[in-house]
């Protein structure tokens, strides 16, 4: 209900979180936000073509992450010639399965949608495992989305694509490198310290180029 999610808003900013809400209807959307307005908006993948709902979100000045799962090459085309995007909205490529089988989502598409879409691309994942999303990291995409579970052994729709705490701490930890965006030139690249000595240490080394006898005087020139 609509009370019920201005109270989880609420309390979810108190805690110092910032919350985004998903809309299917632009009647919903205008009822909340007379109330109290997020601080960013999700428009799910079956109302991605919903470019009346999507002006409206977009009206409140705050960002706007619309998924695209389900949606032809055609029709992201469609998209991107009727929507005014900004920097502050996002296209996530999205695979609309749940869950989405390890392959069935294609981490080289980041790029693609980087030239489709003038704005920060991202990924909404339903994947199986939540390490596909490292893939679509080194590809450039700006946002994760993950679903939440407590328990991963409860049942819904959700819980077989959903992350518990410990899947999204890990999951945290590979968003914050900042390799996915800044890296040295290659020109630059030499060996750290523990690589020289590991190099040193697992290298070949002298070989006796005979048998030698007891007491006699090994020469390094002699030595293969």
């Amino acid at each position: 209900s609509e009370s019920t999610t201005l109270e989880a808003i609420r309390h979810c900013k108190k805690l110092g979180l910032e919350v985004g809400v998903s809309f299917f209807r632009t009647k919903d959307a205008v009822d909340l936000c007379d109330k109290e307005i997020p601080d960013f908006f999700k428009v799910p993948s079956a109302e991605a073509l919903n470019f009346e709902l999507i002006a409206t979100l977009q009206s409140y000045g705050r960002p706007v992450l619309i998924s695209t799962g389900g949606l032809s090459y055609d029709q992201l085309i469609l998209m991107s010639k009727t929507i005014k995007l900004t920097n502050n909205d996002s296209i996530l490529y999205c695979v609309a399965n749940y869950p989405v089988a390890n392959g069935a989502s294609i981490p080289g598409y980041i790029k693609e949608y980087e030239n489709i879409f003038d704005c920060p691309i991202g990924y909404s994942s339903h994947d199986e495992d939540w390490e596909a999303n490292i893939g679509f990291l080194a590809q450039g995409a700006e946002y994760i989305e993950r679903h939440f579970t407590i328990n991963k052994e409860d049942t819904g729709l959700d819980i077989s694509t959903s992350s518990d705490i410990d899947e999204l701490k890990k999951l945290q930890v590979f968003c914050r490198l900042e390799i996915w965006k800044n890296y040295p030139a290659i020109e630059s690249k030499m060996p750290n310290q523990g690589e020289v000595q590991n190099i040193k240490d697992l290298g070949s080394g002298y070989y006796f180029d005979r048998n030698y006898k007891k007491n006699e005087l090994v020469i390094i020139s002699d030595l293969d």
